[in-house]
């Protein structure tokens, strides 16, 4: 069973974008980029293209937030049998928005525009004292006897900042019947 770590916030001063975020040895076969609402705006941030992220596999939630009416919407990658100490699945990445709504939408793809409020993922390559920060590296699964042996893991990833002033204005796409998405988003993030 593996040890619980508790992450806690990352700062990645030298973001390496787009960041790639996808469970190992799974086939996904639709996958969601989050990219700045205005794509002309990447050369100003030094950046070759104006994706930033692109989430294998992910699910797009939509929350109502009681406080002020408006509802918010997630971006969640959650692990295909990791669970934490209760047997909730893990979560992979989740990034948070507000004021979501429909964008222009083409062929195998759907698309809205708003506003990213918060991203909590295992960045590549990010390392702390403690080695790498991504619990499931390597992980596969173990055969149910006892019926917790996936568990144990951290439920959710750590919050970054990632050198961007949030909330941030947005696109967000989700590309669906997709064919080798694992390989497509390696070749995109030159990985």
């Amino acid at each position: 069973m593996p040890t619980t770590r508790t992450f806690p916030p990352i700062n990645i001063t030298e973001p390496r974008f787009p960041y790639a975020i996808s469970e190992e040895g799974t086939n996904p076969s639709s996958f969601i980029t989050i990219g700045l609402a205005d794509p002309f705006s990447a050369d100003e941030f030094g950046l070759l293209h104006s994706n930033l992220f692109y989430i294998a596999g992910g699910e797009i939630h939509t929350l109502n937030d009681s406080r002020t009416g408006m509802p918010e919407h997630q971006v969640i990658l959650r692990h295909s049998f990791a669970g934490d100490i209760e047997g909730s699945r893990s979560q992979l990445a989740v990034f948070r928005f507000k004021g979501l709504q429909f964008a222009p939408s083409y062929r195998k793809s759907v698309s809205f525009a708003g506003w990213l409020t918060a991203a909590q993922f295992y960045p590549v390559g990010y390392e702390d004292e403690q080695g790498p920060v991504n619990p499931f590296l390597g992980e596969v699964k173990q055969e149910e006897i006892i019926g917790h042996e996936n568990y144990g893991f951290p439920y959710s990833p750590p919050t970054v900042a990632f050198g961007f002033q949030l909330p941030l204005e947005v696109s967000v796409t989700l590309h669906h019947n997709q064919s080798n998405v694992q390989e497509h988003l390696t070749e995109i993030a030159g990985k």
